[in-house]
């Protein structure tokens, strides 16, 4: 009866975090096209839906499907290119790379 009440816990925290990464994921897809000068946020988003997309698909008991391993590929290369952008735009305007 434990694992039982064990396995449903496990399966609402799964939902749980699966819904925050879509959710988050979601938000910064919507905000490359609603947002002006948010691209630090943007790709913030974009790299805490991947953290948790990468946490689901680790915690996952059966094999992850291709549709999620497609949203962890484009919300890597979003929240990194996203990173570029925003270190280009520093570097444009001030001339030099903050390193924090």
């Amino acid at each position: 009866m434990a694992a039982v009440s064990e396995q449903r816990a496990v399966s609402l925290i799964f939902k749980d975090v699966s819904w925050l990464w879509q959710t988050a994921y979601n938000c910064a897809v919507q905000g490359c096209s609603d947002q002006d000068n948010a691209g630090e946020q943007i790709s913030e988003l974009f790299d805490i839906s991947r953290e948790l997309l990468e946490a689901c698909c680790n915690a996952s008991p059966v094999d992850v499907d291709s549709e999620s391993r497609l949203h962890l590929v484009n919300a890597s290369f979003a929240a990194m290119s996203g990173q570029v952008f925003s270190v280009r735009e520093i570097v444009a305007s001030t001339g030099a790379i903050d390193v924090e």
